[in-house]
């Protein structure tokens, strides 16, 4: 039981750490995004997480204003999706980078889907407090989708690795019947 306690006790600290880096990374990728549009602003950052500010909102044609909006959860999106395949696939053969992988998951999920209400909310403003419910559940879903299992039983202390390898030695298995297939 102490063993389970730790490891999600860790689990809520890494998830709290990255969540703290996406935000500081999604505000700056909508002030590059301005920035190369020829819009000024400025990022600020606080203990509240922070936030990024157009200069000069009002001088914005709609194109910038997507764009802009988009850019945040889309660049974070890709930067952590990069991360999040890296972790996934030394996950196969280590059982300590599941949480960071199922984490990842999350948030590329959840930034993805961010990102794409953002440039939503130009025309509704009515829709940001739901798209983040929604990227959040959204996000968690992928996660449980992918990571469940292994999750469930990395906490209660059993091996995944096997787990692992079975699907692999599955593949394995039907590519070369695949390849069979093609040669007859």
């Amino acid at each position: 039981m102490k063993k389970t306690l730790l490891k999600l006790a860790t689990i809520l600290f890494q998830a709290g750490f990255y969540f703290f880096l996406v935000t500081g990374s999604h505000e700056q990728f909508h002030m590059v995004a301005a920035n190369n549009l020829g819009v000024p602003g400025y990022v600020i950052f606080r203990l509240d997480w922070g936030f990024f500010a157009y200069i000069s909102p009002e001088t914005l044609t709609i194109f910038q204003d997507v764009i802009i909006g988009l850019a945040g959860g889309l660049g974070v999106a890709f930067l952590f999706g990069v991360a999040w395949a890296i972790q996934h696939w030394q996950g196969h053969d280590s059982e300590s980078e599941l949480d960071t992988a199922a984490i990842f998951a999350i948030i590329t999920t959840f930034q993805f889907l961010y990102a794409i209400s953002e440039g939503i909310e130009i025309w509704a403003d009515w829709f940001g407090i739901w798209s983040q419910l929604i990227g959040i559940f959204a996000g968690v879903a992928v996660m449980f989708k992918l990571y469940g299992r292994q999750l469930e039983k990395w906490l209660e202390g059993e091996s995944i690795i096997p787990y692992y390898r079975k699907a692999r030695s599955l593949l394995v298995t039907l590519s070369e019947r695949t390849k069979k297939m093609e040669v007859e």
